[in-house]
This record gives structure tokens, sequence and C-alpha cells, in this order.
């Protein structure tokens, strides 16, 4: 039996449907363990594993990628200041941006924030050549009207180093980068 993770993964409110993206070690039986603080329904989606000895490379300063909200639009990858509207997709190209290499990516580790929503909806991230590629039936993160939510997400780039993000209802979008694979 391992040691309980005393750091919480997941804040959720009653009434409120919340997801959360993250990474787990599998333990020796090849299973994870689930502790709740209170009576709760969960679903767990797997958007894939690593193999041994995958290397994660975090950036030493995380890199804010896309802001929508202010003025200057993204700080690193794209000059956009405007909200994420209802069912819209954008395509986003990291490589060689805020110290991530322009080749030899798989994969990037990334801090999503939905700041302020119109309305309450969902955030899909996943590889794409283009706006019009199928979204994942997993969501990487839910949110609620008017308040600021953020998750972590792993997105695994297309060959060309594009992912794109879905959102179901307008949200104003941070998109950070803390590291790659």
């Amino acid at each position: 039996r391992r040691a309980l993770f005393r750091s919480p993964f997941l804040y959720y409110l009653s009434g409120v449907t919340v997801a959360n993206g993250g990474m787990v070690v599998v333990g020796s039986g090849g299973g994870i363990c689930i502790r709740s603080s209170a009576a709760t329904h969960v679903a767990l989606d797997s958007a894939g594993w690593f193999a041994t000895g995958a290397t994660y490379r975090p950036l030493s300063t995380a890199v804010r990628l896309v802001d929508t909200g202010t003025a200057t639009g993204a700080l690193e990858l794209v000059n956009e200041t405007t909200a994420l509207g209802a069912n819209t997709v954008r395509r986003y190209v990291a490589l060689g941006r805020g110290g991530i290499p322009l080749s030899g990516v798989a994969a990037l580790a990334l801090d999503l924030t939905a700041v302020s929503p119109a309305a309450s909806g969902t955030l899909k991230v996943y590889p794409c050549a283009a706006t019009t590629d199928a979204a994942p039936t997993a969501i990487a993160m839910t949110y609620t009207t008017g308040t600021t939510l953020s998750t972590g997400a792993v997105v695994v780039l297309d060959p060309s180093g594009g992912f794109c993000v879905r959102a179901s209802a307008t949200t104003n979008l941070v998109i950070s980068g803390p590291g790659w694979f």
C-alpha cells in the first residue's frame, strides 16, 4: 500500500461537474487509487500513456503562449485578442516559441485557463492539422459562467506540431507552457 498524496488533485463543489487533467503513476499491479473527501461520482478518461524512459523536459520558466483577454494577445504564440466563441476551434503551433524546440517534441504539457466564461461549457484540446479535424469525445476541462478555472493537460502534437482547442461556450483563454516531451 502506497502513502496518500497529500496535495489535492481536484477541488469540486456540490452540484457542479468539474473536469481536470493530470498524470498519475501506475502502481506495481497496474492500477491507480482514487480517494475523495466526500461522496461523488467519478469518470476517468485516459488520453494515453508514457513509455518507460519517456522524458519530461520542463521549461526553465513557464511561458504564456496564448492570452485572449489582453490587448496584446499571446505573449509567445499569436497575437489574438478575442475570446473563443461557442463551438469555436482554434489551432496553435508552439514549436520554436517560448523555449520549446523546433523539433523533437512529441507532446506539450500545458496549463489551460478559462477566464470569465460567458456561459458554462467545456474545452477540448487535441492534435490537429486543421480546425476541421474531428475533436475527441474526452474533455480537458469544464467551466462555469463567470468563474475562472484552470487545469493541466498533455496534448500530443500532430506531425506539423499543431494542436487545437475547442470551446463549447464563449470564454477567454490562457494557455501556458510548463514543458514538453
